[in-house]
């Protein structure tokens, strides 16, 4: 399955990166797919990394940055209203909790900080903005059931080839190569001034040549479809989205959830590149000279017709946001 698909990105014009290696620097190619693990396991910095001397409390809420009279930060207030003092004071909540901590402690809108009752140290109106984030999309592929090399009866999880019982085979994912594509230029200005009104020379899009979409091709089936052998799947990433969302709060309580508007897929250059690039995982899929003659169709989720050449924007822009995750 491996050298089918090398074959197959290759045939269908993907450059093979230099030494087949993915992190080298190059975007636009494939490589070999590569997992930080050992042992099966995703290593985590903890393991990698000496903790001496580090305390680490654990299920401890933040509730807000103490914050002097000269704006400096001198330390947190805990939920349960115990308050720890240091010289430095490091963020690092994530890109949802950060700017909902930050908001607590009176850094961020000020129309939002008065809604809720919390005092204005610094008006940032920029806090909880310009949210950024991928959208992934899945897809099966259904295997013939008598095909040019019975893929089904070997080379697939599910299958009953007796290798995939070795623990060998039960950890990382299993795949060989990601690739990543890039966009016709033309399309991309034209999505472009769709989104801004006009085309900037200079837009950060146009000045070099980016991938915008992952992709992988993944020896096992996806949810909704089950591990039968029968079917592989494939796995995309939008690369450069151009849409962005927000991050607010609902309360003045830390134990309250943020408000998370993501607003995916808003913009037509982010419509755009994921049409071409679902055009394009489809020709790749069904119609390349080697995975080609392995694959029967798309199998779909319920409610979707299988994906084809012929499918329309707006059919594409359905499947995208209706699975998108």
């Amino acid at each position: 399955m491996a050298y089918l698909v090398k074959s197959s990105w290759k045939s269908f014009g993907v450059p093979e990166l230099p030494n087949n290696d993915s992190n080298a620097g190059s975007k636009i190619g494939f490589g070999e797919f590569t997992e930080n693990r050992k042992q099966g396991a995703r290593q985590i910095a903890p393991s990698v990394y000496c903790l001496y001397r580090v305390s680490v409390l654990t299920n401890t809420l933040v509730g807000s940055i103490l914050i002097d009279e000269d704006n400096d930060a001198r330390g947190v207030r805990l939920a349960d209203g115990r308050e720890i003092y240091s010289n430095e004071v490091i963020i690092s909540a994530g890109a949802y909790r950060t700017p909902q901590l930050l908001m607590l402690s009176g850094l961020g809108p000020k129309e939002v900080l008065d809604k809720h009752g919390i005092e204005v140290k610094v008006d940032i109106p920029g806090v909880g903005q310009n949210l950024n984030d991928h959208i992934m999309l899945h897809l099966n592929w259904k295997l013939k059931a008598l095909s040019v090399r019975n893929l089904y009866w070997g080379d697939v999880l599910g299958s009953s080839n007796p290798i995939f019982a070795e623990p060998r085979f039960a950890t990382g994912t299993p795949s060989s190569y990601v690739a990543y594509t890039k966009m016709p230029p033309s399309d991309l200005e034209a999505a472009i001034a769709k989104d801004e009104g006009k085309v900037d020379s200079d837009h950060y899009l146009l000045k070099r040549e980016w991938a915008v979409m992952e992709n992988i091709v993944m020896y096992v089936a996806t949810p909704p479809v089950r591990t039968d052998g029968r079917h592989i799947s494939t796995v995309q990433m939008a690369l450069k989205p151009t849409s962005r969302g927000t991050v607010t709060i609902a309360s003045n309580d830390p134990a309250d959830d943020p408000v998370i508007d993501p607003n995916y897929f808003a913009t037509e250059v982010d419509k755009s590149v994921w049409r071409h690039s679902l055009r394009n995982i489809e020709s790749f899929m069904t119609r390349d000279a080697f995975l080609g003659p392995e694959i029967d169709c798309e199998t779909p989720p319920p409610g979707f017709e299988p994906l084809t050449e012929e499918a329309s924007d707006e059919y594409l822009d359905s499947r995208v946001k209706a699975h998108g995750v």
